[in-house]
């Protein structure tokens, strides 16, 4: 779980910890065929969406909490702090034993995974965490620019003021030779 693996999760990585997730807790044992359980047979995008959006059914059947990762958008390289929060949750499910056994028959009917309800507190929290993060880091940001545009406005005042200064230094000899 390196650093650059995270920040932008290739299919095969997340291919290679929920086939290792599945085989080492039972978690989501029997939402896959054997063929999709070996990587090199999920090759293309459609298969690659099919077997994350099954993931992500299960997950939200099993835990109760609402996911904003979007299969296509996990398969394109992009939101891995979404992609991320799929991760965390399949362990919380994991480290909580969690049966995911009525999930998967479920998902494997042709059922969606949807939360039923109100969204648990742990999102809710999660949600504000994530609104404060984006909060502050739109602050700093503004903060930033703030400071740049004077840090901009300093040097070229002082620029203007060493330009003038030359102007009238070259005007002085001139004045002389009159």
């Amino acid at each position: 779980l390196t650093e650059k693996l995270l920040s932008k999760p290739p299919f095969r990585y997340l291919h290679d910890i929920i086939t290792e997730v599945i085989r080492m807790t039972g978690f989501m044992k029997g939402l896959y065929t054997d063929a999709e359980m070996k990587s090199d047979n999920v090759k293309d995008k459609d298969a690659k969406i099919s077997f994350l959006q099954k993931a992500i059914d299960v997950v939200v059947m099993v835990s109760g909490e609402p996911l904003s990762a979007k299969p296509a958008r996990i398969v394109a390289g992009h939101e891995p702090e979404r992609t991320n929060e799929l991760l965390q949750i399949i362990g919380k499910c994991c480290l909580n034993k969690l049966s995911s056994d009525d999930a998967v028959r479920r998902v494997l009917a042709g059922e969606k995974g949807e939360v039923k309800g109100r969204a648990s507190l742990t999102s809710r929290s999660q949600e504000l965490d994530n609104k404060n993060v984006r909060e502050e880091e739109s602050r700093v940001h503004k903060n930033t620019e703030d400071r740049g545009d004077s840090e901009i406005k300093e040097r070229s005042t002082s620029r203007d003021r060493k330009q003038k200064e030359e102007l009238k230094e070259d005007s002085k000899p001139r004045e002389k030779d009159k």
